[in-house]
């Protein structure tokens, strides 16, 4: 009991004090994790520079243009090919943890080349103790599926991880297009990162401590196909040049994503930004009270409970399905972060008492 009152106080001061955290492995997704992520509008003049340590950064102004529940699929549902290759049966390090749409292949500069149609790229990523790995990569190419491993594993993440620690990889990763196509395809990056600050973010899903990780990637590609010139066969390397890369994101402990995700690319010695991505609750489905002015979320949850209040939340408590009381918060302030993590998957209810009133609601933990 005390453990978990301690835990939640810390949780609940979180947005005041700063703090340096550790992300582990058990702060990336798992085989069926479905966390949902909103695509911002794009902000040419969004700070990126910001970074070092006891940093606050502000990003509440963000807003949404569209969202998108990740689902984190075993490569085991895929069939037998992709078992061996990427699941159950495959060597130790090849083992992928999930698949999920990729756009780590540029699929515009292929396809321009050659005569396929390429429906679909996801990657296989490996979450172990000590590091998160990009595998290898699938993809269907004019209605098949096909998957490669990487020749060169790529590290994305070095674990644990804490403001200072750096790390670098280098992948390589050889896709033969055959027999759909005389053609392959080579892929070779270079990724350099750094956790280069920590503090408190906050962003439309609240406020957490974090570390944030610049990553910088360098990507030498080439396409090897066949070709006719003149009537004569001539086998051809076109090499793909692509910008150098960087991504920015900021994490915090338990929420299996970044809380924000930043990418640009290099264009004439100037980092342009092409993507910003955020940690979300499903704007489909927020739980609030009749009034409007309370907001529970995610519900079912399996980690976290946010709750949000157009006032002051008193306390708060969390009960197990049979009464006993697991957590007792003093609040004092508009928002609460509830750590569901340490319990069991079932039916909790918990108990909102504001100036309002006693209000509660059934959760459910998954």
């Amino acid at each position: 009991m005390t453990k978990h009152l301690l835990s939640a106080f810390l949780i609940t001061v979180s947005s005041y004090a700063v703090a340096q955290i550790t992300i582990t492995k058990d702060d990336f997704p798992t085989t069926g994790s479905n966390i949902m992520m909103s695509t911002a509008n794009l902000d040419l003049g969004i700070d990126i520079t910001t970074t070092g340590a006891s940093q606050s950064w502000d990003y509440s102004t963000l807003t949404r243009a569209s969202q998108d529940n990740w689902v984190h699929n075993s490569p085991n549902a895929l069939g037998f090919l992709a078992i061996l290759t990427f699941g159950t049966f495959a060597p130790t390090k090849y083992i992928a943890t999930y698949y999920r749409p990729s756009t780590a292949i540029p699929v515009q500069q292929i396809t321009s080349f050659l005569p396929v149609t390429i429906d679909s790229i996801f990657a296989f990523t490996r979450v172990a103790i000590d590091s998160v790995n990009t595998v290898g990569y699938g993809m269907r190419v004019s209605g098949n599926t096909i998957g490669f491993r990487s020749d060169s594993i790529e590290k994305t993440h070095d674990l644990t991880a804490t403001y200072g620690d750096s790390w670098d990889a280098q992948a390589k990763t050889l896709i033969d297009f055959n027999p759909f196509f005389a053609a392959s395809f080579l892929q070779r990056r270079d990724r350099t990162a750094v956790v280069d600050g920590y503090g408190n973010i906050t962003t439309p899903y609240g406020t957490f401590p974090i570390i944030r990780i610049k990553h910088t990637i360098v990507e030498r590609d080439s396409l090897f196909y066949q070709d006719t010139i003149f009537t004569i066969p001539i086998d051809l390397a076109v090499p793909i040049n692509l910008p150098t890369a960087y991504e920015y994101e900021w994490r915090a402990v338990g929420e299996r994503e970044a809380i924000l995700r930043i990418k640009t690319s290099e264009i004439l010695g100037n980092e342009v930004v092409s993507s910003i991505e955020y940690r979300d609750i499903d704007h489909a489905g927020i739980e609030t009270n009749e009034s409007n002015d309370l907001f529970i979320y995610p519900n079912p949850t399996q980690n976290a409970l946010n709750v949000k209040m157009n006032g002051i939340i008193n306390s708060c408590s969390v009960m197990s399905i049979n009464g006993e009381i697991l957590q007792e918060l003093a609040v004092g302030q508009d928002q609460l972060h509830i750590d569901f993590s340490t319990y069991a998957a079932g039916i909790y209810f918990i108990n909102i008492i504001s100036d309002k009133g006693t209000e509660q609601y059934r959760i459910v933990k998954n």
